[in-house]
């Protein structure tokens, strides 16, 4: 992006950023809380499920589906993560309706993960933090321009969902600006800061994942970190391909927008009558993953199960996220790969969790193709400050990798599918 004027005095830049971090921080906050007690609602519906009940589950599937298809038809800006059309609107390719967004988001967020689509909070966050710090900026015209109260609003989001300031800051300048200046940093410090504060306020100061390292791998078996960063780099790349592959599917299928939805949400409750750890973001399934002792055959089903009904949920435009879901397929595909590991006697089985960690990490690289984003944010939101070379090398290889095949971050993609590339 082009860099513009940056006359701007520190005081404006301070004073227009706790707002926009008050403001963020506050609607992530409830909006987390919703999506908490919906969890408990869904988790409660699929126990002890008999065929009548399965057969009503499936039928408000289909009805929760049609409420998503007809929010999206009203409110289109809500659709989807949000964050491509963040993206656009700070390369003047859009411009969002702070409203429409927000009740959007809520209501449409808060059904999808009533129906189980794997979708997370992230991007819902990030859009709904963007549009906070752009709906702040009509109460000071003189201040910031739109594109900072974007990219401030957007960094509070980011910190608000996951608990991690530095990685709502990165984020917003990585992916929103490609540049990094004071009078950009400043203020999305500022504001992720504060949402911060409000978010570990409610939610306590523990990280999201809450699993940590109980040995770290010895420098002799480091080959194994960079075998297994190719091979997440490449899982990242058959994602974003299925992405995209599903998008297209749906469109040479004919069909119709306000159908979409409805397939995905009851394709989810069907697969979450099998394995209901496949419903949701995944984060449930993520935290429980170390603890679970898991088949290799479980965890592949799991591991194509989860890419599958992420890409179809996605495909659907359906309000939610990837983050958190990616997160996931990242910790699925470091699990395989260290049980094999396990299972010839290759590594010690205590080393399975840190296989996990760097499947986190690489999964980004591969994706997102963001590599300071991958390591900082999963050192942020599992608090493993110690494990930041085994991140490094993950992450640069597992982004080398994606990018010698050729295949396009998956923003980028998404951006021009849509035609709002710049």
């Amino acid at each position: 992006m082009k860099r513009e004027n940056e006359n701007i005095s520190v005081i404006t830049l301070v004073m227009e950023a706790i707002p926009i971090g008050i403001v963020s921080g506050t609607a992530i906050v409830l909006y987390r809380k919703m999506l908490a007690y919906i969890d408990i609602i869904r988790t409660l519906t699929f126990s002890d499920i008999d065929i009548t009940k399965a057969i009503l589950i499936l039928i408000s599937a289909a009805a929760i589906g049609l409420l998503i298809s007809l929010i999206i038809k009203v409110l289109p800006e809500s659709g989807g993560s949000g964050v491509p059309l963040v993206l656009a609107e700070a390369n003047d390719k859009a411009d969002m309706s702070p409203w429409k967004v927000i009740v959007g988001k809520f209501l449409g967020g808060g059904l999808s993960n009533l129906s189980g689509l794997s979708l997370g909070l992230e991007g819902p966050s990030i859009q709904i933090g963007a549009v906070m710090g752009k709906a702040v900026g009509f109460l000071s015209p003189n201040g910031m321009n739109k594109r900072w109260r974007l990219t401030a609003g957007a960094a509070a989001g980011m910190s608000a969902a996951f608990g991690a300031p530095i990685t709502g800051v990165i984020f917003a300048l990585e992916e929103m600006h490609g540049y990094f200046s004071p009078v950009l940093i400043v203020p999305c410090m500022i504001s992720a800061s504060i949402a911060d504060i409000i978010s570990k306020l409610i939610f306590g100061l523990e990280p999201v994942f809450t699993f940590k390292l109980i040995d770290r791998l010895p420098f002799n078996q480091y080959i194994w970190v960079i075998c297994f960063a190719a091979f997440i780099g490449l899982i990242g790349v058959i994602f974003n391909h299925l992405s995209i592959i599903m998008m297209d599917l749906f469109d040479k299928l004919k069909i119709p927008s306000f159908i979409k939805p409805i397939v995905a949400c009851i394709i989810a409750v069907i697969s979450g009558f099998y394995f209901y750890q496949l419903l949701g973001g995944g984060h449930h399934l993520l935290s429980h993953l170390p603890y679970e002792n898991l088949s290799v055959l479980t965890i592949i089903v799991l591991l194509v199960g989860k890419i599958i009904l992420t890409t179809i949920a996605s495909a659907s435009g359906a309000h939610g996220g990837i983050f958190i879901p990616i997160l996931c397929i990242g910790g699925l595909g470091g699990a395989l790969f260290a049980n094999v590991l396990i299972s010839f006697g290759l590594i010690d089985p205590n080393l399975l969790i840190n296989f996990i960690f760097l499947g986190m990490v690489g999964i980004i690289a591969g994706v997102i193709r963001s590599p300071l984003l991958a390591i900082v944010m999963v050192t942020e939101i599992t608090s493993s400050f110690t494990y930041v070379l085994a991140f490094t090398i993950v992450s640069v290889v597992s982004y080398v990798a994606a990018e010698l095949t050729s295949c396009k971050p998956l923003y980028v993609a998404l951006m021009e599918r849509s035609g709002l590339s710049h």
